[in-house]
């Protein structure tokens, strides 16, 4: 349940970024798709906490951070105009497998491809929505999408790296226990 909520604030903080870069850019119309991200984790934990049903909270949280950053991404005019902003949905994917079962975090991974491959199909027609950024603001998208997914991952790799080591120390520390007890 921790994760999903530090996934949802790490998202969100995201979405408040996104959504500031483009009214900065005057991109009003894009701008609302992150920053609704934002809105809606926030009434999505808020139900959590009163109606304590953690199943909704996480299918919806997953949901919607599979979506809505192709949804962004589309809205900006597609890959190469957004920075390939798609990649924060790699996040719902990293966060699904670690308060879901495997075959859940399946489905998610086939909805990613597919979301992907539409994309793919898609491009030429929202390449109309390009805003024709300088090329410098482009890259800068790919720079801020790439290190900070990158950065965020990693950050959660190491917390599961960690927690994993602490459960395999508690473990062996079991074992011996148990073996100590054993030959008294």
């Amino acid at each position: 349940q921790h994760l999903l909520i530090y996934m949802g604030i790490l998202m969100g903080f995201g979405g408040i970024l996104w959504g500031t870069i483009c009214l900065t850019y005057g991109l009003f119309m894009p701008a609302t798709i992150p920053y609704g991200y934002t809105v809606l984790t926030i009434v999505n934990f808020a139900l959590l906490a009163r109606y304590k049903n953690f199943a909704s909270t996480r299918f919806f949280q997953v949901l919607m951070s599979l979506l809505l950053p192709f949804m962004f991404q589309w809205s900006l005019g597609g890959f190469v105009a957004s920075g390939a902003v798609m990649l924060w949905s790699m996040l719902a994917l990293v966060g699904s497998l670690a308060f879901q079962e495997v075959k859940t975090s399946r489905r998610w991974l086939i909805v990613y491809l597919a979301l992907t491959i539409l994309s793919g199909f898609l491009d030429p027609y929202v390449k109309h929505l390009d805003l024709n950024l300088p090329p410098h603001i482009t890259t800068l998208f790919f720079v801020i999408n790439i290190t900070t997914i990158s950065a965020i991952i990693a950050g959660l790799s190491f917390h599961f790296l960690s927690l994993y080591r602490k459960f395999q120390l508690e473990l062996e520390g079991l074992v011996e226990e148990r073996t100590s007890d054993l030959l008294q």
